[in-house]
């Protein structure tokens, strides 16, 4: 008689991952979907902080063209001082300008606004949303006019009888850091005779 031997192989059948299987899929994935959100995450905070930068050098750059417009006002006017009551701000005592504002006929601002150190609060701007402008104007809150993070100064400093320098300081915060965009610009008193 002839002897068989028979082998049988044993199989198991598995219908599934394991749990350490399962656990490196997903720390793969994390991975491949973390990096792309940090990029995506800090190009939003540059996108905002270079919007924010852009709107404080816009903010500085009106302000200091109101001052020039303000001493144009003045011209050819022997009874007003060629600064008008601008010349009052210094670098100790800091004003606002609401640039809305025009000038009164005596060549005076009516917009201005003493600030208090140490955080110039009363110069904070405020930005309408129905006509996309900043002021100082919180006279109807509620109806579109709200406070900005933009606080917005100004000082003057005399040179000579001819010339004054402008400084202009536009301060806002972003998270917990105070940023800040300053602007120095001179002044001429180009009416004076010599």
């Amino acid at each position: 008689m002839l002897k068989t031997t028979h082998y049988s192989l044993l199989t198991t059948h598995s219908t599934g991952f394991t749990l350490i299987e399962t656990l490196a899929a997903v720390s793969i994935l994390m991975i491949a979907v973390a990096g792309p959100l940090t990029l995506a995450n800090r190009s939003l905070s540059s996108s905002i902080f270079a919007k924010q930068q852009l709107t404080a050098s816009l903010l500085a750059q009106d302000l200091a063209e109101y001052v020039v417009a303000g001493r144009g006002a003045n011209a050819g006017k022997s009874d007003t001082a060629w600064l008008g009551n601008l010349s009052q701000c210094t670098e100790a005592d800091p004003c606002g300008l609401d640039t809305l504002k025009g000038f009164d006929v005596s060549g005076n601002s009516q917009g201005m606004v003493q600030c208090s150190a140490p955080d110039f609060e009363s110069c904070r701007l405020t930005f309408s949303s129905t006509s996309g402008t900043y002021g100082h104007d919180l006279s109807m809150p509620g109806n579109g006019i709200n406070k900005s993070s933009f606080v917005r100064t100004f000082a003057l400093s005399s040179i000579n009888d001819r010339e004054a320098q402008i400084l202009v300081k536009v301060l806002w915060d972003q998270g917990i850091t105070r940023r800040s965009i300053i602007l120095r610009t001179s002044l001429f008193n180009l009416f004076k005779e010599i």
